[in-house]
């Protein structure tokens, strides 16, 4: 079956970049484009401002089509997406697991989602051995993972959203903390990070199936607190620290058929503390203390800067949800942490202030999950 080309209008060219515009995205005709990935462990074996920023190149992208019904169709309007997956009886929502309010504070044990739909707040099970800091966290299809923490933690646990019920699972080869993990053709990966001597070059892979960790090939540059995302069948490391005083611009992209990394094109600001989402073949980074959210297109290989947000900070949380990207949190220039959350739509360019969350939260992950919204099932 030829693939289909998805439109997307064209992008102005970005300073230093070697092409005008970016590639559409082929998928297969009638292919059902479903954000999440991996499998599950079985138990046994993700107020308002008024008004809002439009980017200077807003641009019609395309978006995902609803998931859960078992059939192929077109790619859908992101609110016609949102429509039909809420038909099924489930909805997005946005996780923020743990954090702390300011550097040196109380780590904070929550768990909780927020349905931007609804503006609506649950509070789920606890986070087990919350003590700990500078964790990392990701989704793996319906749960969630959090590994490693200060200091030189190996342990791993998995929330189980069916359940509402936290699982430790096989631990870490390396303890580690300030690393990043993120889901690769249904395979988790911890990447970099520090063990309170050097930084890591260590990378690790997770096999849900076998409850196991295995190394793979290390970075070409150890660092830690970068932002990390998996885009185009490939996973990409992206800023961080090198050592205690300087920050990366390098862009290190692995490919799991040579289990090999590769130098990309650098981001145009060296930073640490910043974070990565993928969406629609398109890579976006914010923090570093920085108001630039940067976007990356890992077919044609260069950076753009898309849209600022309205203050700076950095180790915020960061996740896509019904088609939008949403920033939650982080940490301010004065090291307090913020409760804002702001919303970015790559279809438009606008970026607009949200919601409030429940308390000031930087340090903390922030993933995206279906939640089944039954009559007396609740997470």
């Amino acid at each position: 079956m030829e693939p289909r080309q998805l439109p997307r209008a064209p992008l102005p060219r970005c300073a230093g970049a070697g092409h005008g515009r970016v590639r559409s995205a082929a998928f297969p005709a009638g292919f059902p484009l479903a954000r999440v990935a991996g499998a599950a462990l079985q138990p046994d074996g993700h107020c308002p401002v008024s008004g809002g920023q439009r980017s200077s190149h807003a641009r019609r992208a395309p978006v995902l089509a609803a998931v859960g019904t078992g059939r192929t169709s077109p790619p859908l309007a992101a609110e016609e997406a949102q429509h039909s997956l809420r038909s099924t009886g489930y909805s997005e929502v946005i996780v923020v697991v743990g954090g702390c309010e300011r550097v040196g504070g109380f780590n904070l044990p929550y768990t909780e989602c927020y349905d931007p739909v609804t503006g609506e707040w649950k509070s789920l099970a606890k986070l087990p051995e919350f003590t700990k800091s500078e964790y990392a966290v990701c989704a793996l299809r319906n749960d969630i993972l959090v590994s490693g923490g200060r200091i030189n933690s190996r342990d791993v646990w998995i929330y189980n959203s069916q359940l509402n019920i936290w699982i430790r699972v096989a631990s870490l080869n390396k303890g580690r903390w300030r690393h990043k993990m993120a889901v690769l053709l249904g395979k988790v990966y911890v990447v970099g990070g520090y063990d309170g001597q050097n930084r890591l070059s260590s990378v690790e892979c997770y096999d849900s199936f076998s409850n196991r960790w295995t190394e793979v090939a290390p970075l070409k540059e150890a660092v830690s607190s970068p932002a990390v995302t998996s885009c185009v069948g490939k996973l990409f490391v992206i800023g961080g620290g090198p050592d205690d005083n300087t920050c990366s611009d390098k862009v290190q992209s692995y490919d799991p058929d040579t289990n090999s990394w590769l130098l990309r094109a650098t981001i145009p600001i060296a930073k640490r503390c910043i974070t990565a989402v993928s969406l629609n073949n398109l890579i976006y980074v914010a923090g570093g203390l920085t108001k630039a959210i940067y976007c990356y297109d890992p077919i044609e290989d260069y950076w753009m800067h898309v849209q600022n947000t309205f203050s700076r900070q950095e180790n915020c949380g960061m996740s896509v949800c019904n088609g939008k990207i949403y920033i939650l949190g982080g940490r301010r220039e004065n090291g307090e942490a913020t409760d804002t959350i702001l919303c970015y739509d790559p279809a438009t360019g606008i970026i607009t202030g949200v919601a409030a969350m429940p308390r000031p939260v930087s340090y903390h992950g922030c993933v995206t999950i279906h939640r089944y919204n039954e009559k007396g099932f609740k997470l």
